[in-house]
């Protein structure tokens, strides 16, 4: 008898799917904040990345050898989001694959840079950062609610996909099984509207 109350009990903790969703999907928005689909995305310019140089949205998109510009892929993070750390291993291994026609940057909410690339190098993570320790970037982003500053809840992991005229063209809540196809098809499907 007392395994059937843990079968009973175990049921009932599993989780279950909202209507039309599948379990461990990816959950796609319109909009965040005052961020939406379509418009433009709000600036980085000015925050320092990878400890060293400033990072301006114009020359993160610009690629070095004269091709034409790539989709930017935004993703929020912290140090202490447990589902943050496979979903940045898995946009790590995404972007080293070739399979994401498109740079990244990370965004470490409520973090310095330095603190971050330890944490990101002792997930084997090598793709660009920035740190947001005044969590502005995320305010902007909406990914922190407005005003609440350095100590504001944050909603991640997040990530934006940005086209090359700045406009948003995804925005990605949880992470599920299929996070990944869902970003190679919003990337690809700028870079196909581009090539028309």
């Amino acid at each position: 008898m007392v395994g059937c109350g843990f079968l009973v009990a175990l049921v009932l903790w599993a989780p279950v799917a909202a209507p039309g969703r599948e379990v461990g999907s990816t959950v796609t928005m319109d909009r965040l904040g005052s961020v939406r689909v379509g418009e433009a995305c709000p600036g980085l310019a000015g925050w320092p990345v990878d400890g060293g140089s400033l990072l301006s949205l114009d020359g993160l998109m610009r690629v070095a050898d004269g091709f034409p510009s790539q989709a930017l892929v935004v993703s929020f993070f912290a140090t202490w989001c447990k589902p943050c750390v496979e979903g940045l291993q898995r946009l790590d291994r995404l972007a080293r694959s070739g399979r994401l026609p498109a740079r990244v940057l990370l965004v470490a909410l409520g973090e310095e840079g330095g603190g971050v690339q330890k944490h990101l190098a002792a997930l084997g993570v090598a793709l660009p950062a920035v740190g947001d320790p005044f969590q502005a970037i995320g305010e902007r982003w909406g990914v922190v609610e407005r005003g609440a500053g350095a100590k504001g809840t944050a909603a991640i992991p997040r990530t934006f996909v940005v086209a090359p005229d700045r406009r948003v063209v995804g925005i990605l809540g949880q992470e599920g099984l299929d996070f990944e196809s869902i970003l190679v098809r919003m990337v690809g499907a700028d870079v196909e509207r581009r090539a028309e």
